[in-house]
């Protein structure tokens, strides 16, 4: 499942676009992710959103900082500039900033969980 987290600077934006901008951008991670690597499938409803304003004693100088966290897979990692581009650009449009950092880390997915049971499931 992917995660993402939300730094938002309280002045630059209110919490009331930070809401309405949180069901669009699990939509826009979600199709992303899916797009470029079809054989993961990835819903709005997988990824886990947070939202965080920046405090005064935080390090980020964006307005609006948003890091996408996924497991890595071949195509993802291919397509990476491409969708933090695109997320980036589309986010920027929405909230009507100019200073929108968009970062996606791909990590190696180590679990308890037999995922190859499911899809040896019927």
């Amino acid at each position: 499942m992917p995660f993402v987290e939300v730094f938002w600077r309280v002045g630059a934006l209110t919490e009331e676009t930070i809401a309405a901008l949180v069901e669009p951008l699990a939509e826009m991670v979600a199709r992303g992710l899916e797009t470029v690597d079809p054989s993961h499938c990835v819903t709005p409803a997988m990824v886990d959103l947070r939202c965080c304003e920046i405090g005064p004693l935080d390090r980020v100088r964006s307005d609006l900082f948003i890091t996408v966290l996924a497991r890595r897979e071949p195509a993802r990692s291919v397509a990476a500039s491409d969708l933090v581009l695109g997320w980036a650009a589309e986010v920027a449009e929405r909230t009507g900033l100019g200073d929108v950092v968009v970062e996606l880390v791909l990590t190696d997915h180590h679990s308890s969980f037999d995922y190859a049971a499911l899809e040896e499931a019927p």
